[in-house]
């Protein structure tokens, strides 16, 4: 029986996923919800324009990061390894907040391209996915089962491992659109989905306090909360890591 490689397999799961209009509701619902964060000043500092680039795949680097560097200590670290170990994953989480919301703007940015968004779609899908691995990693290890922590850690890696797959060919795959094709999945003309940069952006504009924190009310406000709460939760989870770091290193 001829072997398969994955590299076989995932050109043709992308273009399954690209052809699939059955997404196309789930796609437009997140365009949506990301639309406040791509617009104004906002939108231009969660965009990467005072970077000169996207701010999404830097912040990316540093979720990613955490998470792979807690797993080598699982392996390499010993039983001294532990705490940092924790650490690291519960500081990959809370990274990833700011993966997000960047990421949710680019994608939020310009016309809706069928083919684009589908792919986007799934591609937030399955960092979700990874987010909720990791957690369950981060309170495994916290109550102290530090073995099932690294399995659930290893489940998130895949997830996060294939979720970075297609943002790769999101970015630089056949299905990027162009600011000059009329794609006929397209349904609202703009600028450049995957880049996130429009001709008429002031590249020196400075992002304004006050229109950023009205666009986070905004996505709160769809998401059913409050930005007070959502503080409240993000402060709750730092504690969380502290807490845990410290109670594991006094054991």
């Amino acid at each position: 029986m001829p072997s398969v490689a994955i590299t076989d397999v995932l050109p043709d799961v992308v273009e399954m996923l690209e052809g699939e209009e059955r997404l196309d509701g789930l796609a437009e619902r997140l365009y949506d919800l990301g639309e406040p964060l791509s617009s104004g000043s906002s939108g231009d500092a969660l965009r990467g324009v005072w970077l000169g680039h996207q701010l999404h795949p830097l912040l990316t680097d540093v979720t990613m990061g955490m998470y792979v560097s807690a797993m080598v200590l699982d392996v390499l670290g010993g039983k001294k390894s532990k705490a940092a170990a924790q650490r690291l994953v519960g500081l990959g989480l809370l990274s990833s907040l700011g993966t997000a919301v960047t990421g949710l703007a680019d994608y939020s940015t310009g016309g809706f391209y069928g083919k684009f968004h589908r792919v986007g779609v799934v591609h937030a899908a399955a960092n979700g996915t990874a987010t909720c691995l990791f957690y369950r990693s981060w309170r495994a290890r916290r109550r102290g089962h530090h073995v099932g922590g690294m399995v659930w850690a290893l489940l998130g890696a895949g997830a996060l491992a294939f979720a970075g797959y297609l943002g790769g060919h999101m970015v630089f795959g056949s299905n990027r659109p162009k600011d000059d094709e009329n794609d006929e999945d397209t349904s609202n003309s703009g600028a450049d989905a995957s880049t996130g940069s429009s001709s008429e952006t002031d590249t020196s504009a400075v992002p304004d306090v006050d229109d950023i924190t009205g666009d986070v009310a905004d996505v709160a406000e769809a998401m059913d909360t409050t930005p007070a709460e959502l503080a409240e939760e993000v402060s709750e989870a730092i504690d969380d890591v502290v807490s845990g770091d410290q109670s594991l290193e006094n054991s």
